[in-house]
């Protein structure tokens, strides 16, 4: 990151990356101040270029239309050493720019399509009702832990074919670990592989990680790729030339379809149901709605007669985005930002949780109204849960299913009742918003009683949601 004097005001700084890592220790509350105090356009440190905050649907649509000048960042955000496992994973679709970027996007959205991810539901129903059998009941749980198992078994099973149930399987748990180092502010702060630090257990991690990876994408080729999962349907991808993804390309794209794939669906599933927990009358109407299917799952023809379901997720993600500020851009030159103009190589973060809260275009926005979008028709740059454009979530087709399968089949097995006084607060999860400290609740059988009273809760969400009294 460079430190280039800007006309951009923000929080005064001795040391502009002290005020760096204090951002990446809590981005959500520090972009809501920023915005607070600042305006659309912020330093993370006062005058500097070293991280650059930029508000709202027309500075989204300004940088993320011209891909050529703000350039994806590879760094997240710092720079993993040469040759490691950790560098290879960085060199995916999201970090990648120009051909490269459009090249494997071409070779990897035959996996994304309509009939594909049809093909997906069985499997999600199959895993999804065998680790739902396993949730304990009439005991204090961590649903967010449950359902971060429930979405990693899922993506296990459809993303390499591997049985999501086998115990010995340890890729979903070594991935959890290496978010969690990752998320570190000590990874940014000490960016070094000395044993005992953050970053040193990051590119420990990552190691095994490539190394299983490789072995399931040896097996898969042994296999002839032949299966549905979408592992096999990318060695089987051709591009118009004839080239394939490398064994290289395939390692990083499966790391980072497996991290995009698991956690930012299980953080959305999570947040919505504590979301509906503190909404109970909401939770009654989506019932009655689900009543219908008498205790089946929908499948994608369902979809259409539901629209409170649809409601409910589009708000959550709208009040609680899973990625609450997108990849990271960096100028190719010195380039327009609305008024100002930013150095070459300026960082700037977008952020779809400030943008989700602009009251001209959602009232009452720090409120939970799923009712909002029998009218609600934001534009393309001003609701972006998945981004937008060419840059688009290329999974989001998939996780959007996903999530609509899930909450129902949840909600139809279990009544879930909040602990009282439970600490619901955020912290970032890699690039997802997360429960801090889980979500502590007793599950119990579903029956015809009416959902539970909402229970008062502690915790910093009560900075992002305005919760009923």
């Amino acid at each position: 990151m460079i430190s280039t004097p800007v006309d951009l005001r923000g929080p005064r700084a001795l040391v502009p990356m002290l005020n760096v890592l204090r951002f990446f220790g809590d981005p959500v509350g520090q972009m809501l101040r920023l915005h607070r105090d600042f305006g659309a356009i912020a330093a993370v440190a006062d005058r500097r270029a070293t991280l650059i905050c930029a508000f709202g649907a027309e500075l989204n649509q300004q940088v993320i239309t011209q891909p050529a000048l703000y350039q994806h960042s590879s760094e997240i955000p710092v720079k993993a050493p040469p040759g490691s496992s950790l560098a290879r994973f960085n060199q995916v679709l999201p970090f990648s720019n120009g051909e490269a970027h459009r090249r494997r996007r071409r070779l990897m959205m035959p996996a994304f399509q309509k009939t594909a991810i049809d093909a997906y539901v069985p499997d999600l129903v199959t895993v999804a009702d065998a680790m739902l059998k396993r949730w304990p009941t009439l005991q204090v749980v961590d649903v967010a832990g449950l359902v971060r198992e429930l979405t990693a078994a899922f993506a296990v099973r459809t993303l390499f074919g591997l049985d999501a149930l086998d115990e010995k399987e340890e890729l979903a748990h070594v991935e959890a670990k290496l978010l969690e180092s990752l998320s570190n502010p000590l990874s940014i702060a000490l960016p070094f592989a000395v044993p005992g630090l953050p970053f040193h257990t990051a590119l420990t991690l990552s190691a095994k990680v490539e190394r299983r990876l490789r072995e399931v994408i040896a097996t898969r080729r042994a296999q002839g790729g032949t299966g549905r999962d979408v592992l096999s349907m990318l060695l089987a991808a051709k591009d118009e030339d004839g080239s394939s993804l490398s064994d290289d390309e395939l390692v990083g794209e499966c790391n980072g379809l497996f991290v995009a794939g698991y956690d930012t669906s299980a953080q959305t599933l999570a947040w919505t149901l504590f979301l509906l927990t503190q909404h109970p009358g909401v939770l009654a109407a989506l019932l009655d709605e689900l009543a219908p299917l008498k205790g089946a799952p929908p499948g994608p023809t369902d979809f259409a007669r539901l629209p409170l379901l649809d409601a409910v997720l589009k708000e959550s993600m709208r009040l609680l985005p899973a990625a609450p500020m997108l990849f990271m851009r960096v100028a190719s030159t010195d380039a327009p930002l609305g008024r100002h103009t930013v150095p070459t190589g300026t960082t700037v973060v977008l952020s779809p949780l400030v943008t989700h809260r602009d009251p001209d275009r959602f009232p009452e926005p720090a409120k939970f109204k799923p009712e909002r979008w029998q009218s609600a028709q934001p534009g393309a740059y001003e609701y972006l849960p998945f981004g937008v454009g060419a840059r688009m979530c290329l999974g989001a087709p998939l996780a959007n299913v996903v999530l609509r399968v899930l909450l129902p089949m949840v909600l139809q097995r279990f009544r879930l009742e909040l602990q009282p006084g439970a600490d619901v607060s955020r912290t970032m999860h890699g690039i997802a918003l997360a429960p801090r400290h889980g979500l502590p609740m007793v599950l119990k059988p579903r029956d015809d009683s009416p959902p539970p009273p909402r229970v008062p809760v502690r915790g910093d969400v009560q900075q992002l949601v305005d919760l009923p009294a």
